[in-house]
């Protein structure tokens, strides 16, 4: 073979390899396997080995930030349990001829919404948010040539725009829920070309405030456009998020701790965090509180340690507190007891006494009730003998401290 040929077969080898490649890319599915960025694709699963392009199909199953714009002319399905949350001020997150999915959620939380961007711009775009979901719009909500799509909200969801909506060519719709009702509250205004017009449903608690646009968003022009009509009672009482709370994470530490961190976005006259705590996630109690950032519009992170957590399962929430006096509160993250080999603690059930061997390497124990409360505690005696006489009869946990650090075990007491 020629110096030649050679040349042109490696340089067709190489033009093959690189369309295969563009083409699997262009053709994967970007399925989340983990928290991350949505241009790394290290996060995604479906053997997709570059970053996203515009025309990816994407698919969130987890906390997925946006740290630069992006546009899309694919499909983003944002599932239950995943979020996509711009990391600072002023994202734009642009759509095109695309569909927009956010499914349902457990519970509606206002300060963790599923998606939350400072820039949402719709062109000819499907869009659809699940009951219980909610869609913050930091600056502007853009409505283009949405004559014939649809922004669907379904039962208990919310759309939050702090800014103003603007509607082009085109009238949009914002539709609500066939069964139940969803909310649609704008902290701006409305503008438009004139004649346009922002339809809505009866189904949806409505409210305009009419306010300026935030600080740092650039300045909507048009004409003012005449609201919907507003129903929501609440209406005058309407204000921009105080808090956008993008994490909120707990774990057991290998020193039998709990560790609780959390982020923001962005804070609005925040004063502080009360990190609560329960046994049966009814019922909370108050464990510290950790000073919030006041005015910011940058990322923020917190963490608090819980160095003597309950046994067995516990409950954790934020309390969110304003500068003046007003308060929200997170989702509840659940910790579980992690599992360790089972302690040869003998008898169990006892009538009397226990005995811990003294392989367990333990030299304190505790002795808590249902409620996580101590009824008995104090350093272990040599033969590794605790007596239980001044217990009542029930189900308590035994939990034992040492080198290999805490563990814990349900006790009978016969």
């Amino acid at each position: 073979m020629t110096a030649l040929k050679r040349y042109l077969l490696f340089s067709l080898i190489l033009v093959l390899t690189g369309f295969i490649s563009t083409r699997a890319n262009a053709q994967c599915v970007y399925t989340t396997t983990k928290a991350g960025n949505i241009l790394d694709p290290s996060i995604y699963t479906g053997g997709c080995t570059a970053a996203p392009t515009s025309t990816s199909t994407i698919i969130i199953n987890h906390a997925v930030t946006l740290s630069q714009d992006f546009s899309s002319s694919g499909t983003i399905t944002i599932n239950t349990g995943g979020s996509l949350t711009a990391s600072v001020p002023n994202i734009t997150l642009s759509l095109s001829n695309a569909n927009l999915i956010i499914g349902s959620s457990v519970s509606r939380t206002p300060s963790m919404p599923q998606l939350s961007v400072g820039v949402l711009d719709l062109y000819k775009v499907e869009t659809s948010v699940g009951a219980n979901s909610v869609v913050t719009i930091g600056c502007t909500l853009n409505f283009q040539n949405q004559a014939s799509k649809n922004f669907t909200l379904a039962n208990n969801s919310l759309l939050i725009v702090t800014g103003n909506v603007v509607v082009g060519t085109g009238n949009p719709n914002i539709t609500g829920p066939t069964t139940g009702v969803a909310g649609l509250r704008i902290v701006g205004n409305i503008f438009g070309n004139s004649g346009s017009t922002l339809f809505t449903t009866s189904n949806l608690i409505t409210c305009v405030k009419g306010q300026p646009q935030p600080s740092g968003c650039v300045a909507t022009t048009g004409t003012p456009l005449i609201p919907p009509p507003t129903n929501d009672q609440t209406c005058q009482n309407l204000a921009a998020l105080p808090v956008t709370l993008t994490q909120f994470i707990g774990k057991r530490t290998p020193k039998g701790t709990v560790f609780l961190g959390w982020s923001t976005a962005n804070e609005i006259n925040n004063s502080f965090f009360e990190v609560e705590r329960s046994a049966d996630a009814l019922n909370f109690v108050p464990l510290t509180k950790i000073a919030g950032s006041g005015n910011t519009t940058s990322a923020r992170t917190y963490s608090f340690t819980d160095e003597n957590p309950l046994a067995g399962q516990a409950y954790y929430r934020l309390r969110q507190i304003d500068v003046d006096g007003t308060d929200a509160y997170s989702p509840i993250v659940s910790i579980v007891e992690q599992k360790t080999a089972e302690l040869a603690v003998f008898p169990n059930p006892s009538a009397g006494s226990i005995t811990v061997p003294s392989a367990v390497g333990a030299t304190q124990y505790r002795v808590l009730n249902v409620l996580g409360q101590a009824v008995l505690s104090g350093k272990l005696a040599t033969n590794g003998r605790i007596e239980l006489n001044t217990l009542n009869k029930g189900t308590f946990f035994l939990e034992l401290t040492g080198t290999s650090g805490r563990s814990t075990q349900r006790l009978v007491r016969e």
